[in-house]
């Protein structure tokens, strides 16, 4: 499996979501629950390279919507019941699901854990690929920006917590 860094994955998270509201996007739009369909415009009515802006949508989720942007890549690995936020339990759980991966890859060190898989596999290595998100604006959303990220902080912590040992690791190399 691969994880990406968690204020990206936020960011193109909420930007997917909020795609959903734009012109020319009403099939995609209507093929979602409403509680998807209520969540992409309450994003397409806020700010979101505003601080405050941001910090109040947050503060206004809904369960639904909670579920969908609360420690992503922590609520996967750990199983988290769906009502709750993420907490040091679900955190402590992802870490140790871990360990049943045999490779965890990061998305800017992606080439070489696919070319690790393959080798693994017994598979021809892959041709270097350019990876490019699909999105090509997330709305003003910068997940490098401070002041966004600081608010984004309680929807990342315990992602930001499983990402730095996966990323810290050196690409595990087939024998």
């Amino acid at each position: 499996t691969v994880l990406r860094e968690p204020y990206s994955q936020l960011a193109s998270h909420l930007a997917w979501v909020r795609r959903l509201a734009d012109p020319g996007q009403e099939e995609r739009f209507a093929n979602h629950p409403p509680y998807a369909q209520k969540f992409a415009r309450k994003l397409k009515a806020k700010d979101l390279s505003d601080p405050k802006a941001l910090s109040s949508l947050f503060a206004e989720l809904e369960e639904p919507e909670q579920r969908l942007v609360d420690n992503c890549q922590v609520s996967y690995f750990s199983g988290a019941e769906p009502g709750r936020s993420v907490d040091e339990g679900d955190f402590t759980r992802a870490l140790a699901a871990c360990d049943e991966f045999d490779r965890i890859g990061i998305i800017p060190k992606l080439h070489e854990f696919l070319a690790d898989v393959a080798l693994n596999m017994g598979w021809q290595a892959p041709k270097r690929t350019i990876t490019e998100n699909v999105s090509s604006t997330y709305y003003g959303l910068d997940p490098l920006d401070r002041r966004l990220r600081k608010v984004m902080e309680p929807l990342v912590q315990f992602d930001v917590q499983l990402y730095r040992p996966v990323e810290s690791r050196p690409v595990k190399r087939s024998r």
